[in-house]
C-alpha cells in the first residue's frame, strides 16, 4: 500500500478544501517558509496516533478541521482505499 492522496479541510495554513495526489515512488515538498509543507508531513503523523489533533491545528476562524489520507493498493492500482479520517469540533 501507499499513500496515494491528502485531504485537508481548515487544518493550520490550510483554510479550504486542499486535495494533494502523490506519487507511488518519490515526492519532494518544496515551498516558501509558512506555505504548508510541514503541515502536510505532520497529518501523516498525526493520523497514525488516534485522537492527535488539537483545537490549535484549526484554522484560525473555522470551527471544523478534517484531514484524510487515502491509500492504494501496490497490486490493484485501481483499487482506492480511505485509511484514515480524523475530525475535530470547537
Amino acid at each position: 500500500m501507499w499513500i496515494s492522496q491528502i485531504r485537508l479541510d481548515s487544518i493550520r495554513g490550510f483554510a479550504s478544501q486542499y486535495f494533494l495526489g502523490l506519487s507511488q515512488k518519490i515526492n519532494l515538498f518544496v515551498g516558501q517558509n509558512n506555505a504548508g509543507k510541514s503541515t502536510i508531513l505532520n497529518t501523516i503523523l498525526l493520523l497514525q496516533k488516534q485522537n492527535s489533533l488539537t483545537f490549535e491545528d484549526i484554522t484560525l476562524g473555522k470551527q471544523q478541521g478534517r484531514i484524510e489520507i487515502w491509500l492504494n493498493d501496490i497490486a490493484n492500482y485501481a483499487k482506492k482505499y480511505k485509511l484514515l479520517t480524523h475530525s475535530i469540533t470547537r
